[in-house]
């Protein structure tokens, strides 16, 4: 998932997969973010395992070019970034949709149903907004969103997934908002959506999740707390009454006996 420039492409098979974006995310985080979606492990996915490891890998595999002749000196830099950008964006859109996919179910009640062939109608939307000249690439928020707060993670990943797929395609051919950009800033701008994109869906699903855990765990706590108190009061009610010294019922009843004259 990254764009090359042009005449920049390395030359070695084994890099050409690495820049294409299919390093492997070192970060453990990927996994606890798919697990338990909490704002930490998402800012800890975005900036440790995707913008921080990255680093690693592209300075790595550029130096081993430069070191074995494969890339000229003059294009170190734009190697660097698209190798950099196609790593980082792997880690932030791939890796937590392969992570979820044995957890996406079918929608459980038929009005789902319906927000989804809803939102898939507003996705077809998404081709004419990325190749448009017009800059409207804010316009997919909305839409973002909108998947995190009905479908949670799995929906706004695979939201931001298809939609970075097709700003990368509109980055490619340099149509729409990458038009007249040289190939430095159709990196950076494409960085810049797909990184702002993937941390809008991860935040706001994680926040999502964490809230609705929290109030099933209310709702769980508070129903143990109603079988409790049933129980206690259907013990009292079958206990048998108080009996004195000599085996008899006792009289519990402290009202003072009527005195007659």
């Amino acid at each position: 998932m990254c764009v090359w420039p042009c005449g920049t492409r390395p030359r070695t098979g084994d890099s050409t997969s690495a820049v294409t974006g299919t390093t492997p995310s070192p970060c453990p985080t990927a996994g606890s973010v798919c697990r338990s979606a909490t704002p930490r492990d998402c800012l800890s996915l975005v900036f440790l395992g995707a913008f921080g490891a990255m680093l690693i890998s592209s300075t790595t595999g550029v130096a081993l070019l430069v070191g074995t002749g494969d890339l000229p000196a003059g294009s170190v830099w734009r190697v660097w970034l698209a190798w950099w950008v196609g790593d980082a964006m792997g880690v932030l859109l791939i890796t937590p949709v392969l992570l979820l996919l044995p957890r996406v179910r079918a929608p459980a009640y038929p009005g789902r149903w319906k927000e989804a062939v809803g939102l898939v109608v507003a996705g077809c939307l998404v081709p004419l907004i990325t190749f448009s000249p017009a800059s409207l690439l804010f316009v997919i928020y909305p839409l973002l969103i909108l998947a995190a707060l009905r479908f949670e993670l799995p929906g706004s990943m695979l939201c931001a997934l298809f939609c970075s797929v097709l700003a990368t395609s509109a980055a490619a051919d340099r149509a729409g908002p990458f038009q007249h950009l040289s190939d430095v800033e159709v990196m950076v701008n494409l960085q810049a959506f797909n990184g702002a994109m993937a941390l809008t869906s991860l935040l706001l699903s994680a926040v999502i999740t964490e809230q609705r855990n929290t109030r099933r765990s209310v709702e769980r706590a508070c129903q143990e707390l109603v079988e409790v108190l049933e129980h206690l009061t259907a013990g009292e009610a079958t206990a048998p009454p108080p009996r004195d010294e000599d085996d008899r019922p006792r009289n519990t009843d402290r009202s003072p006996s009527p005195r007659h004259p």
